[in-house]
Protein backbone atom coordinates (compact mmCIF):
# COMPACT_ATOMS: atom_id res chain seq x y z
CA UNK A 1 0.00 0.00 0.00
CA UNK A 2 1.58 3.21 -0.71
CA UNK A 3 1.77 6.09 1.84
CA UNK A 4 -1.25 7.76 -0.23
CA UNK A 5 -3.39 5.19 0.43
CA UNK A 6 -2.33 4.34 3.95
CA UNK A 7 -3.12 7.69 5.08
CA UNK A 8 -6.34 7.84 3.44
CA UNK A 9 -7.33 4.63 4.89
CA UNK A 10 -6.45 5.82 8.48
CA UNK A 11 -8.05 8.91 7.84
CA UNK A 12 -11.58 7.09 7.89
CA UNK A 13 -11.07 5.88 11.26
CA UNK A 14 -12.61 8.59 13.91
CA UNK A 15 -9.53 10.65 15.66
CA UNK A 16 -11.27 9.67 18.85
CA UNK A 17 -11.64 5.97 18.71
CA UNK A 18 -10.44 4.45 21.98
CA UNK A 19 -10.19 8.02 23.72
CA UNK A 20 -13.17 10.18 25.22
CA UNK A 21 -14.94 13.09 23.05
CA UNK A 22 -13.18 15.90 24.29
CA UNK A 23 -16.63 17.52 26.25
CA UNK A 24 -17.45 14.17 27.39
CA UNK A 25 -13.97 14.18 28.96
CA UNK A 26 -14.10 17.24 30.66
CA UNK A 27 -17.87 15.97 32.43
CA UNK A 28 -16.06 12.66 32.91
CA UNK A 29 -13.31 14.49 35.21
CA UNK A 30 -15.66 16.13 37.05
CA UNK A 31 -18.24 12.79 37.53
CA UNK A 32 -15.04 11.05 38.60
CA UNK A 33 -14.67 13.30 41.71
CA UNK A 34 -18.75 13.08 42.19
CA UNK A 35 -20.46 10.40 40.57
CA UNK A 36 -23.20 10.87 42.96
CA UNK A 37 -23.94 14.12 41.24
CA UNK A 38 -26.99 12.66 38.56
CA UNK A 39 -26.97 16.37 36.61
CA UNK A 40 -23.27 15.60 36.06
CA UNK A 41 -23.78 12.37 34.54
CA UNK A 42 -27.06 13.48 32.01
CA UNK A 43 -24.33 16.21 30.98
CA UNK A 44 -21.43 13.57 30.24
CA UNK A 45 -23.90 11.24 28.64
CA UNK A 46 -25.41 13.86 26.29
CA UNK A 47 -22.21 15.02 25.90
CA UNK A 48 -21.11 11.47 25.18
CA UNK A 49 -24.20 10.66 22.78
CA UNK A 50 -23.35 13.57 20.46
CA UNK A 51 -20.81 11.22 18.69
CA UNK A 52 -20.38 8.44 20.04
CA UNK A 53 -23.24 5.55 20.85
CA UNK A 54 -24.54 3.64 24.09
CA UNK A 55 -22.86 0.31 23.61
CA UNK A 56 -19.46 2.56 23.46
CA UNK A 57 -20.53 4.42 26.26
CA UNK A 58 -20.98 1.20 28.50
CA UNK A 59 -17.75 -0.72 27.09
CA UNK A 60 -16.00 2.59 27.50
CA UNK A 61 -16.81 2.67 31.42
CA UNK A 62 -16.83 -1.13 32.08
CA UNK A 63 -13.12 -0.90 30.65
CA UNK A 64 -12.28 1.89 33.18
CA UNK A 65 -14.36 0.15 35.93
CA UNK A 66 -12.38 -3.02 35.57
CA UNK A 67 -9.22 -0.91 35.54
CA UNK A 68 -9.83 0.43 39.02
CA UNK A 69 -10.51 3.95 38.01
CA UNK A 70 -11.93 6.42 41.21
CA UNK A 71 -16.07 6.29 40.71
CA UNK A 72 -16.18 4.20 37.62
CA UNK A 73 -18.43 1.45 38.93
CA UNK A 74 -21.02 4.24 40.51
CA UNK A 75 -21.06 5.77 36.44
CA UNK A 76 -21.43 2.70 35.02
CA UNK A 77 -24.22 1.48 37.20
CA UNK A 78 -25.90 4.80 36.33
CA UNK A 79 -25.25 4.27 32.80
CA UNK A 80 -26.90 0.25 33.08
CA UNK A 81 -29.62 2.12 34.84
CA UNK A 82 -30.46 4.65 32.43
CA UNK A 83 -30.58 1.92 29.67
CA UNK A 84 -33.07 -0.04 31.67
CA UNK A 85 -30.38 -2.68 32.69
CA UNK A 86 -31.50 -3.37 36.01
CA UNK A 87 -30.15 -6.58 36.71
CA UNK A 88 -26.73 -5.06 35.71
CA UNK A 89 -26.85 -1.53 37.47
CA UNK A 90 -27.18 -3.84 41.19
CA UNK A 91 -24.09 -5.61 40.14
CA UNK A 92 -22.14 -2.44 39.38
CA UNK A 93 -23.80 -0.59 42.40
CA UNK A 94 -22.57 -3.49 44.24
CA UNK A 95 -18.83 -2.92 43.07
CA UNK A 96 -19.17 0.64 43.45
CA UNK A 97 -19.76 0.25 47.36
CA UNK A 98 -17.05 -2.09 47.80
CA UNK A 99 -14.62 0.37 45.94
CA UNK A 100 -15.60 3.42 48.21
CA UNK A 101 -18.82 2.70 50.40
CA UNK A 102 -21.12 6.06 50.47
CA UNK A 103 -24.74 6.79 51.46
CA UNK A 104 -25.88 7.63 48.25
CA UNK A 105 -24.69 3.95 46.76
CA UNK A 106 -26.99 2.69 49.60
CA UNK A 107 -30.33 4.50 48.69
CA UNK A 108 -29.60 3.78 44.72
CA UNK A 109 -28.85 0.03 45.67
CA UNK A 110 -32.08 0.34 47.77
CA UNK A 111 -34.39 1.92 44.95
CA UNK A 112 -33.37 -0.94 42.62
CA UNK A 113 -34.32 -3.84 44.92
CA UNK A 114 -37.83 -1.78 45.80
CA UNK A 115 -38.38 -2.13 41.80
CA UNK A 116 -36.97 -5.88 42.04
CA UNK A 117 -40.14 -5.98 44.88
CA UNK A 118 -36.90 -7.37 47.42
CA UNK A 119 -38.51 -5.19 50.05
CA UNK A 120 -36.61 -6.65 53.07
CA UNK A 121 -33.25 -6.13 51.01
CA UNK A 122 -34.71 -2.90 50.02
CA UNK A 123 -34.67 -2.25 53.28
CA UNK A 124 -31.27 -3.50 55.03
CA UNK A 125 -30.24 -1.51 51.88
CA UNK A 126 -32.07 2.07 52.91
CA UNK A 127 -30.71 1.24 56.99
CA UNK A 128 -26.94 1.20 55.85
CA UNK A 129 -27.15 5.23 55.56
CA UNK A 130 -25.63 6.24 59.00
CA UNK A 131 -27.17 8.24 61.49
CA UNK A 132 -26.36 11.67 61.47
CA UNK A 133 -26.43 11.91 57.26
CA UNK A 134 -27.94 14.08 55.62
CA UNK A 135 -29.73 11.80 53.65
CA UNK A 136 -30.56 9.25 56.70
CA UNK A 137 -34.24 10.91 56.08
CA UNK A 138 -34.63 10.14 52.91
CA UNK A 139 -33.35 6.29 53.63
CA UNK A 140 -35.71 5.80 56.73
CA UNK A 141 -38.70 6.86 54.43
CA UNK A 142 -38.08 4.71 51.57
CA UNK A 143 -36.94 1.66 54.59
CA UNK A 144 -40.53 2.36 56.20
CA UNK A 145 -42.21 2.13 52.29
CA UNK A 146 -40.51 -1.36 51.74
CA UNK A 147 -41.56 -2.50 55.01
CA UNK A 148 -45.15 -1.57 53.99
CA UNK A 149 -45.32 -2.94 50.78
CA UNK A 150 -43.92 -6.00 52.46
CA UNK A 151 -47.49 -5.55 54.78
CA UNK A 152 -45.22 -5.08 57.54
CA UNK A 153 -46.87 -1.94 59.12
CA UNK A 154 -45.43 -1.50 62.64
CA UNK A 155 -42.13 -1.61 61.09
CA UNK A 156 -42.77 1.28 58.66
CA UNK A 157 -44.46 2.96 61.07
CA UNK A 158 -41.66 3.13 63.49
CA UNK A 159 -39.03 3.99 60.47
CA UNK A 160 -41.11 6.90 59.29
CA UNK A 161 -41.30 8.00 63.26
CA UNK A 162 -37.26 8.08 63.28
CA UNK A 163 -37.54 10.04 60.02
CA UNK A 164 -39.59 12.82 61.66
CA UNK A 165 -37.56 12.63 64.53
CA UNK A 166 -34.42 12.84 62.14
CA UNK A 167 -35.23 16.08 61.11
CA UNK A 168 -36.88 18.04 63.42
CA UNK A 169 -38.45 20.79 61.80
CA UNK A 170 -38.77 19.70 58.75
CA UNK A 171 -42.38 20.24 57.04
CA UNK A 172 -41.56 19.18 53.86
CA UNK A 173 -40.69 15.45 55.11
CA UNK A 174 -44.30 15.43 56.58
CA UNK A 175 -45.98 16.48 53.47
CA UNK A 176 -43.80 13.72 51.82
CA UNK A 177 -44.83 11.05 53.89
CA UNK A 178 -48.45 12.29 53.47
CA UNK A 179 -48.25 11.83 49.43
CA UNK A 180 -46.55 8.96 50.02
CA UNK A 181 -48.98 6.92 51.90
CA UNK A 182 -51.75 8.51 49.63
CA UNK A 183 -50.09 6.72 46.52
CA UNK A 184 -50.16 3.58 49.00
CA UNK A 185 -53.67 3.43 49.14
CA UNK A 186 -53.40 4.06 53.37
CA UNK A 187 -55.67 6.95 53.63
CA UNK A 188 -55.18 6.46 56.69
CA UNK A 189 -52.25 7.09 57.48
CA UNK A 190 -52.03 10.26 55.10
CA UNK A 191 -54.44 11.68 56.84
CA UNK A 192 -52.39 10.91 60.37
CA UNK A 193 -49.29 12.51 58.67
CA UNK A 194 -51.35 15.39 57.01
CA UNK A 195 -52.41 16.19 60.86
CA UNK A 196 -49.26 16.09 61.76
CA UNK A 197 -47.73 18.16 58.91
CA UNK A 198 -50.59 21.18 59.24
CA UNK A 199 -49.85 21.23 63.50
CA UNK A 200 -46.21 21.77 62.69
CA UNK A 201 -46.71 24.38 60.52
CA UNK A 202 -46.05 27.72 61.52
CA UNK A 203 -47.77 30.10 59.07
CA UNK A 204 -50.97 30.50 58.32
CA UNK A 205 -50.64 29.44 54.01
CA UNK A 206 -48.83 26.08 54.66
CA UNK A 207 -51.65 25.44 57.51
CA UNK A 208 -54.38 26.21 55.18
CA UNK A 209 -52.44 24.09 52.20
CA UNK A 210 -52.14 20.65 54.82
CA UNK A 211 -56.02 21.76 55.98
CA UNK A 212 -57.25 21.61 52.06
CA UNK A 213 -55.12 17.81 51.57
CA UNK A 214 -56.65 16.97 54.93
CA UNK A 215 -60.18 17.64 53.51
CA UNK A 216 -59.31 16.11 50.06
CA UNK A 217 -58.23 12.79 51.98
CA UNK A 218 -61.62 12.74 53.89
CA UNK A 219 -63.46 13.16 51.47
CA UNK A 220 -61.62 10.47 49.22
CA UNK A 221 -62.27 8.44 52.55
CA UNK A 222 -66.15 9.14 51.65
CA UNK A 223 -66.59 11.22 55.13
CA UNK A 224 -68.15 14.02 54.02
CA UNK A 225 -69.25 16.27 56.73
CA UNK A 226 -65.28 15.77 58.64
CA UNK A 227 -64.13 17.07 54.48
CA UNK A 228 -66.97 20.17 55.39
CA UNK A 229 -65.64 20.65 59.08
CA UNK A 230 -61.95 21.28 58.09
CA UNK A 231 -62.65 23.75 56.26
CA UNK A 232 -64.84 25.85 58.67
Amino acid sequence: MTRIGLWLCLGCVPLWAGEMPEKAANYHEALMKRPESATLFDRFRDAWLEERSTEELEKELLSRAEAGDAGAWAILARERLMSGKQEAALEAFGKARQQTPAAWLDLETAKLRMAAKDFAAAENDALRVPEGDARRAEALKLAGLACLRGERLDEALAHWSSAVKSAPGDKGLLEDLTELTRREGRLDLAMEFCGKWRDASDDAYAKAMASLRRSDLLLASQRMDESLAELA
